[in-house]
């Protein structure tokens, strides 16, 4: 029999085309049928599961929040005044116990024990005077709110009634807590029996909806693995049960899945685990919950039935359509198909028809049309862009920047001469691999999220990234990453250029060294230091601590550089450095203040001890001499001060202002020596610098004066000179002894400009006795730190030649402290001085470290005996043969001598029996204003 050609498949491509359309199509529908019924099971199953452990998940929860809220309860109980009060009855105390279980009904028993575990009272009267001493919840609740897990209690099953849910007798869950005085000593313990019947209330109000219709069973395990909640039956099946939902819960985790229990059946099982609630960090507890699989998914299973009856159905019915709707199909895709074989046929000649409308076969055939069209237009454009590519790649390759291309998976596609050069990698050992090959490990996951944020943002980013290159070498990168997009605006590619920076940043670290640390011994400088004080200030506050600062100054440094010049005072303080920072242990820090002064803070101080340790062997190391070079060996010593945190300040500044206090306190007490800050010396510091403010002020508000002493000479005691001595008048604090203002003066170095106002006062007064026909020696004191400050003679000679005085009748007195604070430049001053006519003294002397050598270099006329010496001349051998030694030495030098502090006439005799040239003392008149001693000087009765 012949069949038609319409029904033949070899000649109908309508017949094919229906026919494979129908297989796809039912192939397809019934997949899609099947898995969407299947998707619904699973749905339903979820649906069901997720129901299901939101049950436990919300049972786990309740049981929690139940249990936290049990320890409030009975925190707040143990916190009632009336426990703590020991004159309240023990009877009240009862009561108050009874009234509150009355109100907390779910407690089987609350009671409460002193601080031994003997029960004290107890509702009902039960357990009263039992010793729960080794009981847990007596143990925990001694040391804070505390819940143990379920337990049996067969002694008060005996008593109380029996639960109205738990299976069991009774079962109870205990929750304890202290009681503390107000000084938060133990009293005792606070214990509240909880009855495990309340979890029955919680899971019967949890399933109050689901029970009317379905069966649903809800288990609670203990860590131990006891079953909590249940039923009997489920009680004896939790002894042998093994299942994944229960393994699964004690890990953790939450969730449902279905599997077989030990009674054969299968079941849908919700599992969610104990996780505390708010402070309470839960009991281990595991819940379960649980639904016959077969009621679960009873209306997936119907659903699915009909389903593939409707599938059937359709499957006709569209086989119908289709044949139809293929007919109308084919016959435009066959006039396509025909115009085709002739352009084929023709070399080319002839043309696409174009069909009408607006569908995909239009749409082809004028594409088709417009392809052939283009074709010898693209040559000439493919040509074009040939000759860009060779350009591009020409600049590629002779980048010296380092090029990377990767796909949009981050695939790397190739490289450029330069980032072989730069990584160590070449261009096969790379391709195909991702940019993480040069990762370092130097930025976190943050820092390439933030990246690739950015990246995809705004499709650039640019930085610094450290990178590894293969010889493990880790490099700094100025890395630029560009995202290439095609036509459709989807990632194609990405571009990275990159240059090593790596010299770049060593100089960058040289400059922050520079900035933070002393050019001359590398030592942190004063800003760091000051950075790190803080953060270590913030960390002692933080952990309650302590810290303490030292402040270290070289005594007598200036020496250094002015007698053996700057470059050896250099060499010098790089040497203390080095010890200084070989001194700390872990943990300190060292630095250099400026000029001569180190500071060095210990953080985490245990005890002050180890300070004044540290300080210790900061002296001793310093006062170790120092080899500078090869044939110099330098001594100094140092004084410092210490200040502790908190005691002595809280902040940097207070810190290192008090340690540098107690370093000036340790210098007036000797030098070479240490000091810790104390009020006393904080008071001084307050002290010196209200009279600092004050002296500042003194000069101009003329409260300054001038007070003159008479020097005689012997035999007759005539009066030959004077010395000007300064006072200060202040209005509040009235006479201000020298001794006080005069050290603060020089400190501060208003000496200068008070010294040049002495030397113009009292050559002013000289010149007016002189009018007078009173001609007498003016002495002046020079201060050592006159000698510091520009030309000190150029100065003194201006001013007395510019007043008309004669240096003649000039005297300047120096002390030794000028010698040795100033040895080069006093000499060279006083040489002038002295070659101008001025004459010089040696005041004080003998007190010091007077040395025969200075004394001969030195262009003196006059040396003065202090009057320590004089003193007790007539009574101490000692000061008697020091006395006649310096007369012999005076005489033996040709210099003239002056006894200073005379006020006996033994004193006077003695003196005159050594043949001493000049006195002065109160024996001859104590220092006095200019009239009163103008008097003297005129002979002028007393009054």
């Amino acid at each position: 029999m012949a069949w038609p050609d319409w029904l033949d498949p070899r000649k109908s491509f309508r017949l094919r085309l229906v026919l494979v359309v129908i297989v796809l199509v039912v192939v397809l529908f019934q997949g899609a049928a099947y898995f969407n019924r299947n998707a619904f099971v699973e749905q339903v199953r979820t649906d069901k599961g997720l129901l299901l452990a939101e049950i436990a998940h919300q049972m786990a929860g309740e049981m929690d929040k139940g249990v936290a809220d049990r320890l409030r309860e009975i925190g707040i109980m143990a916190s009632l005044p009336i426990l703590s009060d020991p004159g309240t009855p023990l009877a009240d105390k009862q009561a108050m116990l009874d009234a509150l279980q009355a109100s907390y009904r779910n407690y089987a028993w609350i009671g409460f024990t002193d601080a031994e575990g003997n029960i004290l009272a107890g509702t009902g009267g039960l357990l009263v005077g039992k010793n729960v001493a080794k009981r847990a919840w007596f143990i925990e609740g001694a040391r804070g709110p505390a819940v143990g897990d379920v337990h049996d209690a067969f002694l008060l099953a005996k008593i109380l009634p029996k639960p109205e849910h738990d299976f069991l007798p009774l079962r109870l869950l205990d929750v304890s807590a202290p009681i503390r005085d107000r000084s938060g000593h133990l009293l005792g313990v606070m214990c509240g029996h909880l009855s495990w019947d309340w979890s029955y209330q919680v899971k019967n109000a949890l399933l109050a909806p689901l029970q009317s219709h379905a069966k649903v069973d809800v288990l609670i395990v203990g860590r131990q693995g006891q079953l909590l909640l249940g039923t009997p039956a489920l009680h004896r099946l939790a002894e042998r049960f093994d299942l994944a939902s229960l393994r699964a819960a004690r890990a953790g985790r939450s969730g449902f899945l279905a599997e077989a229990w030990p009674d054969g059946e299968t079941y849908l099982t919700g599992y969610a685990p104990s996780t505390g609630h708010g402070t309470y960090r839960g009991l281990g507890w595991t819940v379960l919950v649980r639904q016959p699989a077969g009621q679960a998914f009873a209306v997936a299973d119907t659903l699915q039935r009909r389903g593939i009856v409707t599938s059937i159905v359709f499957a006709v019915a569209f086989a119908v359509v289709l044949w139809y709707s293929a007919g109308r199909l084919v016959e435009p895709m066959r006039r396509i198909a025909a115009a085709a074989v002739r352009i084929r046929e023709r070399g080319g000649e002839g043309g696409i028809p174009v069909l009408p409308g607006a569908d995909e076969l239009a749409v082809l055939s004028r594409s088709l049309a417009d392809m052939v069209g283009t074709l010898e237009a693209q040559k000439g454009e493919l040509a074009d862009k040939n000759q860009q590519l060779q350009l591009s790649a020409q600049v590629f390759s002779s980048s010296t920047e380092g090029i990377i291309i990767t796909d949009a998976e981050e695939r790397i596609l190739s490289i450029n001469q330069a980032y072989s050069e730069i990584t160590g990698y070449r261009l096969e050992e790379v391709i195909g691999k991702t940019p993480r090959l040069l990762a370092s490990g130097r930025q976190d996951k943050g820092f390439y999220a933030a990246m690739w944020g950015e990246l995809q943002r705004h499709g650039r980013w640019q930085g610094e990234v450290w990178n590894r290159r293969k010889d493990g070498e880790v490099y700094p990168e100025w890395l630029i990453i560009s995202r290439v997009c095609d036509a459709a605006g989807a990632v194609s590619h990405y571009i990275g250029i990159f240059t090593d920076i790596t010299e770049r940043k060593r100089a960058e670290e040289r400059i922050l060294h520079l900035a933070n640390h002393d050019v001359l011994t590398d030592l942190p400088n004063r800003l760091l230091y000051l950075e790190q004080l803080n953060a270590a200030l913030i960390h002692a506050r933080r952990q309650h601590g302590a810290l303490a600062v030292l402040f270290v100054d070289l005594d007598r440094f200036k020496n250094v550089n002015d007698s053996l010049g700057h470059h050896i005072g250099d060499l010098l303080l790089l040497q203390v450095a080095k010890r200084l920072a070989g001194t700390l242990d872990a943990g300190g820090f060292v630095a250099r203040w400026g000029g001569d002064e180190f500071v060095v803070f210990i953080p985490d101080l245990r005890d002050t001890a180890v300070a004044a340790r540290l300080a210790e062997r900061i002296n001793a190391l310093i006062a170790t001499p120092f080899q500078i070079g090869d044939s110099l060996n330098l001594s100094i010593t140092s004084s410092v001060g210490i200040a502790i945190y908190p005691d002595d300040g809280t902040d940097v500044v207070t810190l290192t202002k008090n340690a540098d206090a107690a370093m000036y306190y340790a210098k007036e007490n000797g030098r070479d020596n240490y000091q810790f800050f104390t009020r006393e010396i904080n008071q001084q510091v307050n002290e010196r610098l209200l009279m600092e403010n004050a002296l500042r002020q003194a000069l101009a508000q003329g409260q300054l004066e001038v007070y003159y002493q008479p020097q005689v000479a012997l035999p007759g005691l005539a009066i030959v000179g004077v010395e000007a001595l300064l006072r200060w008048h202040h209005p509040e604090w009235g006479m201000v002894s020298p001794g006080r203002f005069i050290p603060v003066a020089e400190e501060t170095g208003l000496i200068v400009p008070i010294g040049e106002w002495v030397l113009r006062e009292a050559c002013a007064q000289q010149l007016r006795w002189r009018d007078e026909g009173l001609a007498v020696r003016m002495a002046v004191n020079l201060s050592s730190v006159q000698f510091q400050h520009g030309d000190l003679a150029g100065l003194i000679t201006g001013i007395v030649t510019g007043m008309g005085a004669v240096p003649e009748n000039i005297e300047l007195e120096i002390t030794e402290s000028v010698v040795l604070d100033c040895a080069d430049c006093a000499r060279d001053t006083l040489t002038r001085l002295h070659e101008l006519g001025f004459s010089i003294a040696m005041d004080d002397f003998g007190t010091g470290y007077s040395s025969l050598s200075y004394i001969n270099q030195l262009p003196l006329d006059r040396i003065k005996i202090d009057q320590s010496f004089v003193r007790d001349i007539t009574s101490n051998p000692q000061s008697s043969a020091i006395a006649s030694a310096v007369v012999a030495m005076a005489r033996s030098l040709d210099l003239q001598v002056i006894a200073e502090g005379v006020e006996t006439a033994e004193q006077l005799e003695y003196l005159r029996l050594l043949e001493c040239e000049e006195l002065q003392g109160y024996l001859f008149g104590r220092p006095q204003p200019a009239d009163a001693i103008g008097r003297l000087l005129r002979g002028d009765p007393p009054g």
